[in-house]
């Protein structure tokens, strides 16, 4: 990740952290929580392949979901190329 890259993302994390308290962001938010339940509900059946995919998925989500509620504090700092 360049350093312009990791700018425009944290760019864009802090305008939707900014807006938290927006219906949007809430319910993105509650969209989160749904799509994490599906995914665990998913791997009481799962398969390993499948569980090992979910697993990345609901990271993913929780993500999306941190980066709403807590902003750009939570983004990790790379390696950065110039």
């Amino acid at each position: 990740m360049t350093r312009e890259d990791y700018k425009k993302k944290s760019d864009l994390v802090m305008e939707l952290f900014e807006q938290k308290g927006s219906r949007t962001c809430s319910l993105m938010i509650q969209l989160c929580d749904m799509m994490i339940q599906d995914l665990r509900e998913e791997n009481d059946t799962a398969d390993i392949d499948r569980f090992r995919i979910n697993q990345g998925n609901i990271e993913a989500w929780k993500a999306m979901k941190t980066f709403i509620t807590e902003g750009v504090r939570q983004i990790p700092i790379p390696n950065m190329k110039k």
